[in-house]
């Protein structure tokens, strides 16, 4: 049996296999992943919106955090996974388009090559969900998503201990990353996901955490503005 048919056929509903009060709580809980999801990024964006400085905030880390969520929804879509199971994705790239694109006027860096590389991958998105690439593209591009998200995390950590400020970014972004995340952990080891999904939230989950107390540690004190 190829990946596609094993995913269609174990992950169609999430937690078909099991009892229905089981399948009630699964999918309440997947509720609770995805509506915080839709409007995750909104303190974020509110926060640079309103003092239109990014001291603190890692460009970096929003691209390749872009890029997680498109592999993540391109993926899901491919093997067939649950709806509910990856549909916030849609909604955190929408909002990473904002952030991304008030970052980039911000900082003065909207020129004709960031409409072009734009246009690029968009077309390179849509070609791998639409089928037009292979399956076995999509499956390793999914495997960088691993090392890619401890990158991005990464580079927002540092990005804070260098600024020694974290006034910039949202605690409250980060912390409903953090609870999505373990939530999605739940859901998926009941939706028999593969172990390179499992490894890849685990990790994340860890690693948004770590963002989040390092966010508290380094928040300016009242004293500091005095």
């Amino acid at each position: 049996m190829d990946v596609s048919n094993k995913l269609s056929d174990s992950e169609g509903n999430i937690g078909a296999d099991h009892s229905p009060n089981v399948l009630i709580l699964l999918q309440l809980v997947s509720l609770a992943c995805v509506l915080p999801c839709i409007v995750m990024k909104t303190p974020q964006i509110l926060l640079l919106f309103r003092s239109k400085q990014t001291k603190g905030l890692s460009f970096s880390s929003i691209l390749l955090e872009f890029y997680l969520y498109t592999i993540h929804l391109v993926y899901f879509f491919v093997f067939e996974y649950a709806l509910m199971s990856y549909v916030e994705y849609a909604f955190l790239l929408v909002q990473d388009v904002v952030l991304i694109a008030l970052y980039l006027v911000y900082e003065d860096m909207v020129d004709a090559r960031v409409l072009i590389i734009a246009s690029l991958y968009t077309f390179g998105s849509l070609s791998l969900a639409g089928g037009i690439s292979p399956e076995w593209l999509v499956t390793f591009l999914y495997s960088l998503a691993l090392p890619i998200a401890v990158s991005s995390k990464g580079l927002q950590l540092l990005a804070i201990f260098r600024a020694k400020d974290s006034s910039k970014v949202s605690l409250l972004t980060w912390l409903i990353g953090a609870a999505t995340t373990a939530g999605r952990l739940i859901t998926l080891s009941f939706d028999k996901a593969d172990h390179l999904v499992m490894l890849g939230f685990s990790i994340s989950f860890l690693l948004n955490t770590a963002v989040c107390c390092t966010i508290v540690y380094y928040k300016p004190s009242p004293k500091k503005f005095k």
